[in-house]
C-alpha cells in the first residue's frame, strides 16, 4: 500500500514543492519537509473524505447505500476516491494492489462499494469512472478498521521515500534557483 504512493513523478505538488525548496538553497530535510507541509485536500487528502464516505456507506447497507451512490452521481456531487487526471481507464497502482490480495487470499469487506460507483457511473453516466488509488487505499483502511483521520498519514509515510529521491536529485544535479520558464507563465487580465 505505502509503495503505491511512493512517487509518482516530478509534476506532482509534494515533488514540485520539495524540489523548489531545495533549489533555494535549502536542505534535505527542509526539501522533503516542505513536500510534507504541501500535502492537502487536493492532493493525497482525498484518502481521508473517501474513506468517510465508504464507512457512511457500509452503514446504510448495500441498497441504500446504491440509491445514495447514484443520486450523487445525478446531482453531480463529488465521489471521493475516483477518477484520475493521468489515467482515465484505470489506475494501474490499483489493479496492483488488486493482484497481491488475491495472491494474499484477502477479502475486503469495502471492495463492492468500488464495483458500486464504478457500475453506477457507467450506467448514470454512459462512461467509466475508475477509482484511483487515493480511494482504493481508502476501501483497504477501512477494511483494517482506520479512524479517516489517519489517511492523510498513511499517505505522508508513503510518499516521504520519493520526496527524499526527488529532493535528492535536486540537490546533486540540478542547478541552484529553479524556475518555471516565462514562456509557461499566463498572467491574468480582469
Amino acid at each position: 500500500m505505502l509503495i503505491s504512493v511512493i512517487d509518482h513523478g516530478m509534476g506532482t505538488t509534494s515533488s514540485m514543492t520539495a524540489r523548489f525548496i531545495a533549489s533555494g538553497g535549502n536542505s534535505l530535510n527542509v526539501g522533503v519537509g516542505g513536500g510534507i507541509l504541501s500535502i492537502g485536500d487536493h492532493h493525497g487528502g482525498a484518502i481521508e473524505k473517501a474513506m468517510e464516505q465508504f464507512y457512511a456507506w457500509e452503514q446504510l447497507g448495500k441498497e441504500k447505500a446504491r440509491g445514495q451512490i447514484k443520486e450523487m452521481i445525478s446531482g453531480k456531487k463529488t465521489i471521493y476516491g475516483f477518477g484520475h487526471k493521468v489515467y482515465k481507464d484505470e489506475d494501474p497502482r490499483v489493479l496492483v494492489l488488486l493482484k497481491e490480495m488475491k495472491k494474499l487470499n484477502f477479502k475486503s469487506k469495502h471492495l463492492f462499494l468500488k464495483e458500486e460507483v464504478e457500475k453506477a457511473f457507467q450506467e448514470t453516466k454512459g462512461k467509466k469512472l475508475p477509482i484511483n488509488i487515493d480511494g482504493f487505499l481508502a476501501l483497504l483502511l477501512c477494511d483494517f478498521g482506520f479512524d479517516p483521520l489517519l489517511g492523510k498519514g498513511v499517505f505522508i509515510i508513503g510518499r516521504t521515500p520519493g520526496l527524499v529521491a526527488q529532493t535528492y536529485e535536486e540537490l546533486k544535479y540540478e542547478k541552484p534557483v529553479r524556475r518555471v520558464e516565462e514562456e509557461e507563465i499566463e498572467l491574468l487580465k480582469e
